[in-house]
């Protein structure tokens, strides 16, 4: 009976411990899978980092990946800062705005430069975006050379129209009276049926240009209405 019962708990024991081994073995992934996961973080991680530098390199853009473009229409009391805020995002700065001019001072287009090719096609996707009230176009003609002899009035040079032809120097003066002034430069155009008479007024500072444009904007020298406009 004794050995009867020695052998029963025996082959129990030999039983639970053989069922056991298995589940603790599946317990524990394969090293094979382990390795795979970590080279799989790292290869993203690298790919993560790699896509992030070149992102930023692009934004940063250099000398040689300067894009030019013209922006139409150019409207008469626009201002660079206006044109800055249209194309928000597109890292452009006052000094990436030149406006052309006719020999009448209206606005032709707006020439801008842009840094990189990304920070161009930003620029037309804010353009689409914004309902195509400008069209803006890539110029091939203008490179880096051309761009630093193009004029530049800056916002600092007031067009005054509408002068009297007799009007004098001192005329002028009186009409400026208060604003603070750096250069005054009178011309004549052929007109009909009587030629005009212009100035440009070049003030130190974008502040003292607009000031004189709020203040003196349609008043008169001479009895004749002037008209003022801030030159970009």
């Amino acid at each position: 009976m004794a050995s009867k019962l020695s052998l029963f708990l025996g082959n129990a024991l030999r039983s639970s411990t053989s069922t056991s081994l298995p589940s603790i073995g599946r317990m524990v992934p394969p090293l094979k899978n382990l390795c795979t996961t970590s080279e799989a973080d790292a290869d993203a991680g690298s790919s993560s980092s790699s896509t992030t530098t070149v992102s930023a390199e692009d934004q940063k853009g250099s000398g040689t990946d300067l894009i030019f473009a013209k922006l139409y229409p150019a409207k008469k009391h626009t201002l660079k800062t206006d044109v800055i805020h249209f194309l928000e995002g597109c890292n452009l700065s006052t000094e990436d705005i030149k406006v052309e001019y006719n020999r009448d001072y209206n606005p032709i287009a707006m020439t801008l430069q842009f840094s990189s090719h990304s920070a161009f096609d930003a620029a037309v996707r804010a353009v689409v975006r914004k309902g195509r009230l400008y069209r803006l176009e890539k110029v091939f003609t203008v490179n880096s050379d051309q761009w630093d002899l193009m004029e530049s009035f800056n916002g600092k040079v007031v067009l005054l129209q509408g002068l009297p032809i007799n009007a004098s120097m001192e005329d002028i003066d009186r009409f400026l009276n208060g604003c603070s002034i750096t250069d005054i430069r009178t011309f004549v155009r052929p007109g009909f049926p009587d030629p005009t008479k212009s100035a440009l007024v070049r003030f130190p500072t974008i502040h003292e240009a607009m000031n004189a444009f709020r203040i003196k904007n349609h008043g008169f020298i001479l009895n004749n209405p002037i008209g003022m406009q801030v030159l970009q």
